[in-house]
C-alpha cells in the first residue's frame, strides 16, 4: 500500500514533467500533438529524460522515496 507521502512525491514528479510539456505550449512556434507526446515519452524514458530540465527529477524522487515514512513516537 502506498502512503499519502508517496502519492504526494509521485504527483510532484509528474507535475514537474507536466511543467516541461506545458512550457512547450507557450513557445511562439506551435507544437503538434505528436511532438508533445514524443516529448512526454522522452521524459519517461531513462535514457533521454536527462536532456530536459525537470524541476523534480526521477533521481530526487527515488531518493525521497528511500526515506522512511515512519513516525518516531519516543
Amino acid at each position: 500500500m502506498l502512503s499519502p507521502r508517496t502519492y504526494r512525491l509521485l504527483l510532484r514528479h509528474f507535475d514537474a514533467l507536466d511543467d516541461v510539456v506545458a512550457c512547450r505550449l507557450t513557445h511562439k512556434r506551435p507544437w503538434q500533438e505528436e511532438a508533445l507526446t514524443g516529448l512526454l515519452c522522452d521524459l519517461l524514458d531513462a535514457e533521454t529524460r536527462e536532456e530536459e530540465k525537470v524541476s523534480y527529477t526521477l533521481s530526487q524522487l527515488v531518493e525521497d522515496l528511500g526515506e522512511t515514512d515512519e513516525v518516531n513516537c519516543e
